[in-house]
C-alpha cells in the first residue's frame, strides 16, 4: 500500500497529529502508527494478502487520533507483487511515534524524580547466625521478585500463542516487564464468540496464569450494534 499525506491544520492541544492505524481490511493489513507534518509524507505499507477479493470486497481503513485534525491523504495505490517479491525486500515505512517519545524527552526527567520521591525507600537489613549474633560485612544478595505496583498493559493472546520468532521475543518481554495484562480484543462480546477465536484465548489465558500475571477483560458491551455479535445485530430494532 502506498499514499501521500500531510497535515492542514490541528487542536491545539500539545497532541502531535497522527494516524493511529492504517490497515487493509480484510486482507491482512500492517498497521502502523504515523504522525503528520506540515509537509507532504510518502508512506509504504507492504502486507500479505489473505485471500483473492473482488473489486469492492477489500478497503483501506484509516484511523485517525483523537484530536481534533485536517488532514490530506493523495495517491492511494496497492500494487499486487504476486510471488515475484518477498515482503522482506520492500520499503516499509516505520512506525513515527508520539512528541516526547524521545530517550531524553523533558518529561522523562521528571518522572524519574517522582520515581526517587514515592517509589523508593530505605531498606535496613540484618545478618545474623544461628545463635543469633550479628555477622558485620556479611555479603548478601538481594533479587526482587514481584512488584507489588501492578505494570500491565494490553496484549494480544495471538502474540501470547504463536511460535513465530516476533512471538516469542513477545512472550519474554512480558514476563521481564509486566505482572498484569488485558487481553485488548479477545474477550470482548463479539470475539469471545468465535470458536476458534475463544480457544486460542483460553490458551493465552492459560499462559498468562502460569506465569503469574493477573489478567481482566476489556469491555463488556460497546455502545453500539455493530459491535455486537453477528446473531445479536437483529435484535436492535425488537424492543422486546
Amino acid at each position: 500500500m502506498h499514499f501521500v499525506f500531510q497535515e492542514t491544520s490541528s487542536a491545539t492541544t500539545g497532541e502531535k497529529p497522527h494516524i493511529n492505524s492504517v490497515g487493509a481490511v480484510p486482507t491482512g493489513g500492517s498497521p502502523a502508527m504515523l504522525s503528520i507534518g506540515p509537509i507532504w509524507t510518502q508512506v509504504q505499507l507492504p502486507f500479505v494478502s489473505l485471500g483473492t477479493y473482488a473489486a469492492g470486497e477489500a478497503r483501506a481503513r484509516f484511523n485517525l487520533g483523537f484530536g481534533r485534525q485536517v488532514l490530506e491523504i493523495a495517491g492511494l495505490s496497492v500494487i499486487n507483487y504476486a510471488k515475484r517479491v518477498r515482503v522482506s525486500d520492500l520499503p516499509t515505512t516505520t512506525r513515527t511515534g508520539y512528541d516526547g517519545r524521545e530517550v531524553d524527552a523533558p518529561w522523562r526527567l521528571e518522572a524519574a524524580k517522582r520515581i526517587e520521591k514515592f517509589r523508593k525507600g530505605d531498606l535496613r537489613v540484618e545478618v545474623k547466625d544461628l545463635s543469633g549474633r550479628a555477622l558485620p560485612g556479611a555479603s548478601i544478595h538481594v533479587r526482587l521478585r514481584r512488584h507489588a505496583f501492578g505494570f500491565g498493559s494490553a496484549m494480544s493472546a495471538q502474540m501470547l500463542t504463536s511460535e513465530s520468532p516476533d512471538a516469542v521475543k513477545h512472550r519474554t518481554s512480558v514476563t521481564e516487564l509486566f505482572n498484569k495484562a488485558v487481553l485488548a480484543n479477545d474477550l470482548k462480546w463479539a470475539f469471545w464468540e468465535k470458536t476458534e477465536t475463544r480457544r486460542v484465548t483460553m490458551k493465552a489465558l492459560e499462559w498468562l496464569d502460569s506465569q503469574g500475571i493477573e489478567v481482566r477483560g476489556h469491555v463488556l458491551l460497546w455502545p453500539s450494534w455493530q459491535k455486537c455479535p453477528a446473531d445479536i445485530q437483529p435484535l436492535a430494532n425488537d424492543p422486546a
